[in-house]
């Protein structure tokens, strides 16, 4: 569609992300994710799944991919960097990593409820973020 000046307007693409809770050991845990990632951060992410090198993906998760969590160590909030990323437990890396995945292959169907049913680590709820 034209705009006054005769240029088509852009769109701006929104960011999407999702809301990753967690259960069992990490019940409380909370990690806001960005779902609609460039498509080059998808194909690293698969390389590194087939490597099992995360550390490899640590830079490019926390710049690129997290937003926001409740993370705390002895009550000390975790830093949301490279370094505070490295100094979670594995496990808790591989889950987080897990449901990030799940959420970014996930496309949600509005007219349908969600299924509860089924044996997750952590659950995604998608959110539009203004950007």
């Amino acid at each position: 569609m034209p705009s006054k000046n005769g240029k088509k307007k852009g769109f701006s693409l929104p960011q999407i992300s999702a809301r990753l809770e967690f259960e069992d050991d990490y019940l409380g845990a909370i990690v806001v994710v960005r779902t609609n990632v460039p498509m080059a951060l998808v194909i690293e992410a698969q390389d590194v799944s087939t490597s099992d090198d995360i550390g490899a993906f640590a830079g490019s998760f926390v710049n690129h991919v997290l937003i926001d969590w409740n993370l705390e160590n002895d009550g000390v909030p975790v830093e949301q960097t490279v370094e505070g990323f490295k100094s979670l437990p594995f496990d808790f890396v591989a889950k987080v990593m897990e449901a990030w995945s799940s959420a970014v292959a996930t496309v949600p169907d509005p007219l349908s409820p969600r299924s509860e049913s089924g044996n997750t680590s952590a659950k995604a709820q998608l959110v539009e973020m203004e950007v």
